[in-house]
C-alpha cells in the first residue's frame, strides 16, 4: 500500500478532476505548463508535521497545495471561479473517504507573471489535513 500522503494527494486530484473550468490536473509539476495548456490545477503535498505518541500512534498535520494557474484579461475572475470549485468539491468530502480527519483551507494567496507571452496568474489555496496512523505502519 502507498504512503498515506500519496492516498491524500490521489484523493484530492480525484476530486479537483473533471471540475465545470476543464482545467488539467496534475501532481508534483516543476515546469509552468505552456499557456495553451492553461487553465491547470497542480496538487502537491509540500509539508507534513507529526507528534508520535506513546502509545505507538502519529498525529500528523499534512500541507495539501492546490495550485491553479490561469491567463489572458480576466484571469483573477477564473482563478477565484476554479478556487470556488475546488473549495466546493473538498468541503463536500471533508475527510476525504476516511482517509483523515478533517481538511480545512488554511490560506489562499496570488501573484501574477508577466514575463510570458500572456498575463498569467497563479493562486496558492494551502489546505491542512489532520490524519493519525500507527508508527510503524504509515498506510
Amino acid at each position: 500500500m502507498p504512503h498515506r500522503r500519496k492516498s491524500i494527494r490521489d484523493a484530492v486530484v480525484a476530486l479537483v478532476t473533471g471540475l465545470p473550468s476543464g482545467a488539467t490536473v496534475t501532481t508534483g509539476r516543476v515546469h509552468p505548463a505552456a499557456i495553451s495548456a492553461l487553465p491547470t490545477i497542480d496538487v502537491s503535498t509540500p509539508e507534513e508535521t507529526s507528534e508520535s505518541l506513546v502509545d505507538g500512534t502519529s498525529h500528523r498535520q499534512l500541507t495539501v497545495a492546490v495550485n491553479i494557474r490561469s491567463d489572458g484579461v480576466t484571469y483573477y475572475d477564473e482563478l477565484d471561479a476554479i478556487a470556488l470549485d475546488v473549495e466546493s468539491a473538498i468541503s463536500a468530502d471533508r475527510d476525504l473517504g476516511g482517509l483523515v480527519d478533517d481538511i480545512k483551507v488554511e490560506s489562499t494567496s496570488t501573484e501574477e507573471s508577466g514575463d510570458m507571452e500572456t498575463p498569467v496568474g497563479l493562486m496558492a489555496l494551502l489546505f491542512t489535513c489532520a490524519y493519525s496512523v500507527d508508527v510503524t505502519d504509515p498506510q
